[in-house]
This record gives C-alpha cells, structure tokens and sequence, in this order.
C-alpha cells in the first residue's frame, strides 16, 4: 500500500497489481496515451490563444481586462478617457485578433491564455489560478473542458 500512494503522490494516474493481465495493461497504456493526447492539444490551444493575446495593443489590451471582468462598453470608454465609439473600435478589433464573436468566446481565452492549471496542462474541468487577472478572486472554477 506505500508503494501505491508513494507512486499517485509522485504523478502516477493508475496502478496495476500483479498479477495482471496483457489485456489490463495495453488497456492502461492506452488510456495513458489518451490523457497525453489531450494534454497536448490543451497546450497547444492554450499557446494559441497566448500569442493571440501578445498580439493586442496596449490600448486593446486594456479594453480586453475590462470586458472580461464584465465592464460596460460605455464605462470602458469613461475608465480609459476615451469616447465610445473608439471604445468599439478597439472592441472590433480585439475580438477579430482574438478570433472570437462573443464576449464569452473572449473571456474563455483570456482565461485560457492568462491562466495556469493547478496541475500541469491538466485537460479537462479544474480550477485556474490566475496571474494578470485582479478583477477577481486568485481562483476559479471553470466547467468547460480546457
């Protein structure tokens, strides 16, 4: 039974007992590489949508933390001293960079690129502790597979 717990604190997703079976094990290996697959492309979606963000202008930038966090177009535009139809400007063109249509397509990828998994490139739903993002709490449960 040590040797069990010592192996899942180190990492280990299963845990076969011997005697086991041919069957058991190519089973357990393809479910390993299944979990590899994903964690995979949960990166690679979530470098995506990082350089997708490194390519906003501070201005977009400032009006993308803004709309995440559920700020009004019209108080955008009186935070940044800037009128709103420039604010919408800014919006249009956050949201074609960003390759979004709605604001929560743009929230679910700044969370994606902001945000870092409790364990490494963990796919699936979990909790996010967030870096850049103080509008709010220091986590959040996130329902949608990553």
């Amino acid at each position: 039974m040590a040797t069990t717990a010592r192996a899942f604190r180190a990492g280990a997703l299963h845990f076969l007992e011997k005697p086991f079976s041919s069957h058991e094990l190519l089973d357990t290996i393809h479910r390993a590489l299944e979990r590899d697959a994903r964690m995979r492309e949960h990166e690679t979606r979530r470098v995506e949508a990082r350089t997708l963000l490194e390519s906003l202008t501070k201005r977009e930038r400032e009006v993308c933390e803004q709309l995440v966090v559920g700020v009004p177009v019209k108080a955008i535009a009186v935070n940044l001293k800037i009128a709103k139809k420039t604010c919408d400007v800014h919006r249009a063109n956050l949201f074609r960079k960003m390759n979004v249509a709605t604001t929560a397509e743009l929230v679910w990828k700044y969370l994606l690129a902001t945000a870092r998994t409790t364990e490494a490139a963990r796919p699936g739903p979990g909790i996010v502790r967030h870096r850049d993002f103080p509008y709010i709490g220091t986590e959040t449960c996130l329902w949608k597979e990553l």
